[in-house]
């Protein structure tokens, strides 16, 4: 049997984060599970490189989620670096779907300068592809400038992308996207081990929605989802991608 079969299942990236978390948790204020679900959903981004493909399936995907829950969607050409990083703090919920790069060096990516990082810091492994916001604009979120966001009002952070939950391995933990969004405030988030395939994605997270919009319980929804997957028999390569990290903010009595 598969351990989600039997658990729910959470993981912090180190006992210090998990005390932060824990700590941030506290300090928010907490809203109504009942209120209304907000998301701010992005997917399927203008790529900035010819060589890097497109993701019709991630906006499908994007779609399907906002058939059931009320938000904001960005696809294409909308969806900017500028614009989402100006949308981010906005929504206690944020659903990116695109692409993600973990190599050690995003410069050996974006080597002519007008496409470079606008703060030319490539140090800390991972970054976001979205849409340019300009032709100076290379369409790079870095994990440098994710951190330096505000996130503290986020009560959930989606990460729908390829290795999101990969990094630099320390003795504090995995260094990548997930700890610079720990850093800019967000507590708890979803992110994969590996990459993930477009079409049973997007059946995988509109499953999730469902649930989360009734309990606001990360965890408890992604099994949900995933026990759907498990009895369809989807192969686990279609599933067991996803992972909760960090301290869910909101979840209900009635979560189970």
């Amino acid at each position: 049997f598969y351990l989600i079969e039997k658990l729910v299942t959470s993981l912090s990236p180190s006992i210090y984060l998990l005390q932060l978390a824990l700590q941030k948790k506290l300090s928010k204020l907490i809203p109504d599970v009942q209120s209304n679900l907000c998301v701010f959903a992005v997917g399927n981004p203008k790529m900035p490189l010819d060589e890097i493909e497109q993701l019709p399936g991630a906006e499908n995907e994007v779609k399907s989620i906002l058939s059931i829950v009320d938000g904001k969607m960005l696809c294409s050409l909308d969806a900017t670096k500028n614009e989402i990083v100006k949308c981010l703090p906005d929504f206690p919920v944020v659903h990116l779907a695109t692409h993600a790069i973990l190599e050690d060096s995003l410069a050996d990516h974006f080597t002519s300068t007008d496409i470079k990082d606008e703060s030319n810091d490539f140090s800390i492994k991972g970054a976001i592809i979205l849409a340019k916001s300009g032709p100076r604009c290379s369409g790079v979120l870095t994990s440098s400038e994710i951190k330096e966001l505000n996130l503290e009002s986020n009560e959930l952070f989606v990460l729908s992308c390829c290795n999101t939950a990969r990094g630099k391995v320390t003795g504090d933990g995995i260094l990548g996207l997930s700890r610079s969004l720990m850093c800019a405030g967000a507590t708890n988030m979803i992110v994969t081990l590996w990459p993930i395939h477009d079409s049973s994605t997007s059946v995988l997270m509109k499953n999730f929605y469902s649930r989360y919009r009734l309990c606001r319980d990360a965890p408890a929804s992604l099994r949900y989802s995933m026990l759907y997957h498990i009895q369809q028999q989807y192969k686990e390569e279609h599933w067991a991608a996803f992972c909760c990290l960090g301290v869910n903010i909101l979840a209900s009595s009635h979560s189970e």
